[in-house]
């Protein structure tokens, strides 16, 4: 049987990257263990357009040898060693989403749009809201809108 990080391949530009150099590097920096489990959560999260809740990481994943407890202790793994970051968009759900600009991951620091029908939840612009002087010169200000989205009003 082939080593996981043999299992897949991307390409960038000319040469065969194995499935997961980036996580499995990221993981590493973090002083975290390497396990197969822990790749697909970041992995998954990494694919996310959108910060994900624990119920919907555990109905995205594999089920073969990952219980809801497995996910979320990884969750939780990733959040704690700076990897992730978890959120309570004003609905008592928490939401993860990795950190960091990098155009594969979820930016850290926009607002976020959550109908109040359906649930949907969307990354705004980061200049869709403006703060006025004194929220803007806050170290950390977290920008959640309510409403309905252009599904559920039409």
């Amino acid at each position: 049987m082939a080593p996981p990080e043999a299992a897949a391949s991307w390409t960038n530009g000319s040469a065969a990257v194995p499935r997961g150099a980036d996580a499995r590097r990221s993981l590493r920096d973090a002083g975290l263990r390497v396990t197969e489990q822990r790749l697909r959560v970041f992995e998954a999260l990494q694919k996310s357009a959108r910060p994900m809740s624990h119920p919907e990481m555990v109905a995205l994943l594999p089920q073969d040898g990952m219980d809801r407890t497995t996910v979320y202790r990884i969750l939780m793994d990733l959040t704690e060693r700076g990897l992730a970051h978890r959120r309570d968009l004003g609905d008592h759900v928490w939401r993860f989403d990795l950190r960091g600009p990098d155009a594969r991951r979820h930016e850290q620091n926009h607002p976020h749009f959550s109908c109040t029908e359906c649930g949907a939840l969307e990354c705004l612009p980061v200049d869709a809201v403006t703060l006025s002087p004194a929220m803007a010169a806050r170290s950390t200000a977290e920008i959640h809108v309510r409403g309905r989205c252009a599904r559920c009003a039409s």
